[in-house]
């Protein structure tokens, strides 16, 4: 935390060094506005000055394909910084940059992040389209997972975006309910979960069984995702929409 507060005062001073590791400084920033987000402990403006500064950081790496990467990663978070003040047409432009991204770094070759990050951000473009758009590339982030997944089995966010779009999509398109809970079961009983996929697995159990009327299990997974992010004001929305 003390390194993280120098880098910043050195940036609200105006002096920005040329960091010797660009890439860790860039994650510091990152990691700080995604706990910040998730938890909701931080203002909107302490997270795009955090975004900001990642995005800096990131531009100095020397490999042009991870600093696409990480840029993408930090434009993906930005767009729900955007999206939660309702700044809809900036969330969208973010997710497109991610997006755009996250093609480039692939150019160099094929890896497993490069097509999750693809699932992720092409995932959330489809909010913002419409029916023909959503048809012609709703399918794509089923096969961006799985591409993820054929190179690196073991990608959780991939396995993540996986089971959403077996959860979100029509039934038209291959959306299947008991396959999206198989999914995240599995993935529930996978040891050393980072704090945002344990979340996320947590969070979409409980809507699933809220949907299916298992009020009980609903809440014991609610009340799990609160023990990691107890300021996410997104679970007391769920809890009163379900009346858990």
């Amino acid at each position: 935390m003390g390194r993280l507060l120098f880098v910043g005062w050195l940036l609200l001073t105006g002096v920005m060094p040329l960091s010797a590791d660009a890439y860790q400084d860039g994650r510091d920033f990152l990691d700080h506005a995604t706990e910040g987000l998730f938890n909701e402990i931080l203002s909107r403006s302490a997270l795009r000055e955090l975004l900001d500064r990642s995005l800096l950081s990131f531009e100095q790496m020397e490999d042009a394909c991870q600093r696409d990467y990480w840029r993408a990663q930090a434009a993906y978070l930005y767009g729900f910084v955007e999206q939660g003040e309702g700044r809809l047409k900036e969330a969208e432009r973010r997710f497109t940059e991610g997006f755009q991204l996250a093609e480039r770094a692939l150019r160099c070759g094929e890896f497993s992040d490069g097509f999750r990050l693809l699932a992720d951000t092409q995932a959330q473009l489809l909010m913002y389209n419409g029916m023909l758009y959503k048809m012609q590339y709703g399918p794509t982030v089923r096969e961006f997972a799985e591409k993820a997944l054929e190179l690196d089995p073991g990608n959780i966010k991939a396995k993540l975006n996986l089971a959403l779009y077996y959860k979100n999509a029509p039934a038209i398109a291959g959306g299947n309910e008991t396959t999206a809970r198989q999914i995240l079961h599995e993935i529930e009983q996978i040891s050393g979960l980072e704090p945002l996929d344990r979340f996320s697995v947590n969070v979409w159990l409980g809507i699933s069984y809220a949907e299916s009327k298992n009020a009980s299990k609903a809440r014991e997974y609610i009340v799990r995702a609160q023990e990691i992010f107890p300021g996410n004001t997104w679970l007391q929305e769920i809890i009163t929409e379900y009346s858990l």
